[in-house]
């Protein structure tokens, strides 16, 4: 099992041709609004449905391994050596492979890992976004987005669990301000992602929830109006976070370049 890094007993009614994998289709329905309910609101509204049929599933092996049974080997190693040692040595051997159920067609070595097609899986979700520019220097905005489900437990005519990999609700918060006169933008970010689970090749993993915050700012040169310093910090509390199964966690982010226009 890559998930758990374990042998899993299989019974020989399981060994069997694997399906091809059928063709997944996906339907879409999705509605949206984007207007200026005022002169300094703008407002964008999208709200959709997905049926998908057959998703592919996560990547598994599908080659089963070959092992010693425990007690024929504890019992058969009993007549030539003393008890305690036939114990251990039957508890290692036993846990060891000893041969790969494969195809005919492939390497008899070789562990074969594959996905499936199987289901049926309907969500719905939405996306709320919304800026207010009281001047043409200042503005705030806010965006939301939320899916009915992310996870879909497997049932009895289902081959494994389906995860969308992806949160539940994402929330984000900027404001931004500008002068002209002085040369300098800046911009503040706060964004939110909600805990989900990854159901991937590589294992199976909730990813924690987090709050990180964001600036963006530039300041062009007085004395050389062609160059513009700028400043960019993610993560600015280091708060470290992990963003997907497998990759490591990562904490403040900060570049500071020199930018020069040569026209």
């Amino acid at each position: 099992n890559l998930n758990t890094q374990t042998f899993e007993a299989v019974s020989p009614q399981s060994v069997r041709n694997i399906a091809p994998i059928q063709l997944s289709r996906t339907t879409t329905i999705e509605l949206g609004y984007q207007g200026m309910p005022s002169k300094e609101v703008v407002l964008r509204i999208d709200v959709y449905y997905e049926n998908t049929k057959n998703p592919l599933g996560a990547y598994v092996v599908q080659t089963p391994n070959v092992f010693y049974d425990y007690e024929s080997l504890r019992s058969y190693l009993s007549a030539y050596l003393p008890a305690d040692t036939a114990v251990k040595y039957a508890q290692t051997i036993s846990s060891l492979p000893l041969g790969t159920i494969t195809p005919m067609e492939g390497d008899p070595a070789d562990l074969l890992v594959a996905t499936r097609s199987f289901g049926d899986v309907s969500f719905f979700g939405g996306d709320v976004a919304i800026t207010y520019a009281p001047s043409p220097s200042f503005s705030v905005a806010a965006n939301y987005s939320f899916l009915s489900k992310n996870f879909f437990e497997k049932t009895a005519s289902d081959y494994d669990d389906i995860s969308l990999n992806a949160p539940k609700h994402k929330l984000g918060f900027t404001g931004s301000y500008s002068n002209e006169a002085l040369g300098f933008t800046g911009e503040i970010r706060v964004r939110y992602v909600d805990s989900y689970f990854v159901l991937s090749g590589i294992g199976r993993e909730t990813i924690p929830s987090c709050t990180l915050a964001d600036i963006n700012a530039s300041y062009r040169i007085p004395f050389l109006p062609s160059a513009t310093l700028l400043c960019s910090v993610q993560n600015l509390f280091d708060t470290r976070h992990q963003e997907y199964i497998g990759a490591p966690k990562i904490g403040r982010l900060a570049l500071f370049r020199l930018a020069y226009a040569l026209l």
